[in-house]
């Protein structure tokens, strides 16, 4: 199974660069998805350690799908929702009191 995901993440569309930082998110998604709806604050810190820049009072869904988390930018006060996909290839905004869903 492991060997499996690691030729997925070797797809040849994407630059060599970035695929040590996608095999990291293919590990860290784990937790995230499966820790319990209240930790927003837990999914938000792992995002950020991916280097996501998110702001104060964000509440994101254990259930979202983010693409590559370090093109991912969240102002404050925003919430993403359930099942949301958020396809980051390149760089994605989200600016001050938006809902996601």
């Amino acid at each position: 199974m492991p060997i499996d995901i690691v030729q997925h993440l070797r797809n040849e569309n994407y630059p060599r660069a970035i695929f040590f930082k996608r095999l990291l998110w293919a590990f860290c998604e784990i937790p995230f998805r499966l820790s319990p709806t209240p930790l927003h604050s837990w999914r938000v810190f792992l995002l950020r350690c991916l280097g996501a820049r998110i702001g104060l009072g964000v509440r994101i869904y254990p259930s979202t799908r983010v693409t590559f988390p370090w093109n991912l930018s969240v102002a404050d006060h925003v919430v993403i929702g359930r099942n949301v996909k958020i396809y980051a290839l390149a760089s994605i905004a989200i600016e001050t009191n938006v809902l996601v869903s």
